[in-house]
């Protein structure tokens, strides 16, 4: 028994010590896909509420923060959106269970006036091309606006990502991102995932090769690039009511759900599904609509 109780004290640290590391570590496969802010978070600094849309995907991030007067999110000031760029994790972060080290890469930096005061701030620091007008994007990489800084100056993010299997969240940023040393805590903006529905409809032109080569063709690149189906209606005759005035817009019907924007406009783009999107244009007229939220 003595030397039972001997190798346990030796093992036991050891064992825990693997433990904690283990709880803490998660790759970027784990934390592919859009994550939300469920509520607008208020900014002690800033005094303002900011709402923040992450995605990530095959180790590249891109960014939309959006500024709001009101915890609602309706009195909206301004959005702020990276485009992609890329990170990497790094190791786990002293003292913060379940967080990594993440160096992220700034890409290029466009902003958007929502409301009249933003605007003469924008055109008063002389951000952009200058004439600015509410709900048009400017980029503002290489000078910076106001509080933005250029990415000259400010090349790359160096933060922390804490991630528990379920909610995303990454360092506090009331401090300085562009130099170390890192955030010491995680940010009260805590994000959930949200995946990304594509709503299609589709007027058929060519029955037999809609359906009989396309349908079938298509399906493993959609499946490749991370999609999936999640709704298929077909009209076989489109209704027509005099009350409602109208006609069915087409013949299907279709939800697909996607981990991300990034990951839809990676299959849409792709090499895999190329010679399908010709075949589609051919025998089919298709309406894509993406949004991030289906039903209730």
């Amino acid at each position: 028994m003595g030397l039972h109780r001997k190798i346990l004290r030796v093992l036991w640290p050891l064992a825990l010590a693997l433990a904690g590391s283990t709880s803490q570590a998660f790759s970027v496969n784990d934390i592919a896909g859009r994550w939300e802010t469920p509520a607008p978070v208020y900014d002690e600094a800033s005094k303002v509420f900011g709402s923040y849309a992450l995605e990530m995907r095959d180790r590249q991030w891109t960014l939309l923060f959006t500024a709001s007067a009101d915890a609602a999110g309706q009195q909206r000031l301004f959005s702020l959106r990276v485009g992609p760029s890329a990170y990497s994790l790094g190791k786990p972060v002293p003292g913060l269970a379940n967080a990594l080290e993440g160096d992220f890469e700034r890409g290029s930096l466009h902003l958007t006036a929502h409301a009249a005061p933003m605007v003469a701030m924008f055109n008063g620091a002389a951000c952009g091309r200058g004439d600015w007008q509410i709900g048009i994007e400017q980029e503002v990489t290489a000078g910076g606006c106001a509080f933005i800084p250029p990415r000259s100056s400010c090349p790359q993010e160096f933060d922390i990502v804490a991630f528990d299997g379920r909610a995303l969240s990454f360092g506090d940023r009331s401090g300085n991102l562009c130099a170390l040393p890192r955030p010491a805590s995680p940010s009260k903006a805590v994000m959930v995932r949200k995946p990304v529905h594509a709503m299609i409809q589709a007027r058929i032109k060519d029955p037999g090769e809609f359906f009989g080569k396309y349908v079938p063709g298509h399906l493993p690149s959609v499946q490749q690039y991370g999609g999936k189906f999640t709704q298929t209606l077909r009209a076989l005759h489109p209704v027509v009511d005099p009350k409602l005035q109208g006609t069915l817009p087409g013949q299907m019907f279709i939800v697909q759900e996607w981990p991300s924007m990034m990951a839809f406009d990676a299959w849409w783009n792709s090499p895999e599904y190329a010679p399908w999107s010709a075949l589609r244009a051919r025998a089919a007229d298709v309406q894509v609509t993406l949004t991030t939220a289906v039903g209730k």
